[in-house]
């Protein structure tokens, strides 16, 4: 099931470049992991790495902790309200469709018509990873010159159980990796409305990104 390929490519996603963007955009958690998407969009705002944090607007009842909810956690954390930006939701592929897929479809969509060129992309530690390979297989489709970086979430404690996937799936942190990387290998093979791209792609995009610095 593993390969070097996938070594490779964790490896640069946990690790990767630190660079100024246009703006980060936190991935929907539940409530259990917003703090850790939150927590990192607010320490690169403060950090001066980008001008704004782009949230889900929208998508609610899914799992996901909700854009009120967001915007009062990044304030706490102090970043202002005037930095938050609202990418709303548009159910294009059914009334009751939102995943990680259709979630990013909606944001580099959304990134385009604005022209934003980087984007930080963070989510939880056990997610970051899926996070990256369906935003690189999006951007193929929707926008091939978005140069997309990882900025991993605050870890939380990995021994906790907590809900995740639509607020469905229950399990240690832990847990959820292995989880995690089984969704990867199902959604590569069939997924809506289109596949995941593959490993290998993923980190062929990470080397292209850095070749066109």
């Amino acid at each position: 099931m593993f390969s070097i390929a996938w070594l490779q490519l964790l490896t640069r996603i946990m690790s990767d470049e630190v660079v100024g963007a246009d703006a980060a955009y936190l991935v929907g958690q539940t409530k259990n992991n917003a703090s850790s998407v939150l927590k990192r969009g607010a320490e690169l705002w403060k950090d001066g790495l980008i001008s704004s944090i782009a949230i889900l607007g929208g998508g609610e009842g899914f799992g996901y902790c909700g854009y009120d909810y967001s915007v009062e956690k990044l304030v706490d954390y102090g970043c202002p309200h005037v930095a938050i930006e609202d990418i709303p939701y548009r159910f294009e592929f059914g009334d009751n469709v939102i995943n990680t897929l259709t979630e990013l479809i909606t944001v580099v969509r959304y990134v385009k018509i604005w022209g934003w060129q980087r984007l930080y992309l963070v989510a939880s530690p056990f997610h970051q990873l899926r996070s990256f390979i369906t935003a690189v297989t999006v951007a193929d489709r929707e926008y091939p010159g978005l140069k997309i970086y990882n900025a991993v979430g605050a870890p939380l404690q990995w021994n906790a159980t907590v809900v995740h996937s639509q607020g469905v799936l229950t399990g240690t942190r832990l847990d959820l990796i292995e989880a995690e990387v089984k969704r990867i290998l199902a959604y590569q093979q069939n997924s809506m409305p289109y596949p995941l791209v593959s490993t290998e792609r993923a980190f062929a995009y990470l080397v292209e990104r850095d070749r066109t610095v």
